[in-house]
């Protein structure tokens, strides 16, 4: 791929595209799905403060200033139930196209010198953001998925370029107004489009043939009968202990979505509501997200406006794609059982009732495999002594 083909407009100092963000828009996005639309977005001065509100692209796209950060998600949307359109998981139509981040600083642009990809947009100095368009909309998210993975796991893409489903990439008449990316003079930098090749459109397989990719089988894998008839915890390296993540969660979730402001104190932070776009004139203030506590194990989540009844810390969580136990920040410890006579490694046993043997530290909670491939978790407060030795089910409270 010969890049930088486009006449070398100066980034930065008022380089305009000579491709407009409609026919952008219209050249990726030459069919949607029945009642479905492609989603735009604008953010005036920093683009990390406050979050993204989708707007219909066949309505707003005109009225785009080349002076705002701009941008247009990967997927179209339907409709919610309440009539408006959320760049949502659960309101996914179809991913059109890949968007692969910071490329020319984290991955090599010349990694793509055999391949043509569909458009290169210089977003910062030598940064770019590139597409690769879809021969066809993927109307099953979790292939759509597993392909953005599989460029993530080939190293061709920043692994923070997670959520294909609702990622949302610049349009070339734009700006980047974060700070740290003004010119000498204080302007923001101006967004350019290096490489326009929309007539480069690949299926799911020539990507993967293309770009020689490992894709993870398709599904869940499937769970395996656990031998024996113990309740044990085995060495970390197998991937049963998980240490508690050195950042929150949530907040970096948040920061991933441009939603996180500014912390607050005593654990709690000031964020964009995720469904800011329902307050009286889209007005964003009033959010807030609290760490988890010794109250509140999972921590919680507060808007003031008037739906703040409807949203609470779950709603947050299923928006974040998250899990409540990823809420909680703990460590987990897990621990593979089966409901017989165990023997925890100590000669002694107890009929018909799990245990655990356990080394020492402290450990807050404890996941149980059983024998029908539930899984139960447990908060516990045991700190077992310098030499290993057992813990009862007795000692865990089931959360």
């Amino acid at each position: 791929m010969p890049l930088l083909r486009t006449d070398p407009l100066k980034g930065g100092e008022g380089g305009v595209s000579k491709v407009t963000n409609l026919e952008f828009i219209d050249a990726v996005f030459p069919r949607l799905p029945e009642q479905a639309y492609a989603a735009v977005s604008t953010k005036d001065g920093d683009p990390t403060k406050g979050g993204y509100t989708a707007r219909r692209a066949d309505q707003a796209t005109t009225n785009l200033a080349p002076t705002a950060n701009n941008y247009v998600n990967c997927s179209s949307f339907y409709h919610g139930e309440n009539g408006s359109l959320r760049a949502l998981k659960g309101q996914f139509a179809a991913c059109h196209f890949l968007m692969l981040d910071d490329l020319g600083t984290k991955v090599d642009l010349d990694r793509f010198k055999d391949f043509d990809l569909s458009w290169l947009i210089e977003t910062s100095p030598s940064n770019y953001q590139a597409g690769i368009i879809l021969s066809e909309p993927i109307t099953d998210g979790p292939v759509a998925e597993r392909l953005l993975n599989g460029l993530i796991d080939a190293k061709l893409c920043d692994a923070g370029a997670n959520q294909p489903l609702t990622r949302w990439a610049r349009l070339p008449v734009a700006i980047n107004g974060k700070p740290a990316h003004q010119t000498e003079n204080g302007a923001p930098f101006q967004c350019r489009l290096i490489d326009w090749r929309p007539e480069h459109r690949y299926s799911p397989e020539a990507i993967v043939e293309g770009l020689q990719l490992k894709l993870a089988p398709a599904g869940r894998p499937k769970k395996t009968k656990v031998s024996g008839k113990s309740l044990i915890i085995r060495s970390a390296d197998e991937g049963v202990h998980t240490p508690a993540p050195t950042e929150n969660s949530v907040i970096a979730a948040l920061k991933d979505h441009g939603l996180y402001k500014t912390p607050l104190g005593e654990g709690k932070h000031d964020i964009t509501c995720p469904w800011v776009n329902e307050h009286t004139d889209a007005i964003d203030h009033g959010t807030a997200y609290f760490e988890p506590d010794d109250q509140y194990a999972s921590g919680g989540f507060k808007c003031q406006h008037s739906h703040g009844d409807q949203y609470r810390l779950g709603e947050l969580l299923d928006f974040l794609e998250m899990q409540r136990s990823q809420a909680r920040n703990k460590p987990l410890i897990r621990v593979i059982s089966r409901r017989s006579a165990s023997n925890c490694g100590c000669g002694r046993k107890r009929a018909g009732k799990p245990w655990a043997s356990l080394s020492a530290g402290r450990f807050d909670r404890v996941s149980i495999d059983r024998p029908d491939q539930r899984r139960s978790v447990y908060n516990t407060n045991y700190s077992p002594r310098p030499n290993p030795r057992t813990i009862h089910r007795s000692d865990l409270g089931e959360i």
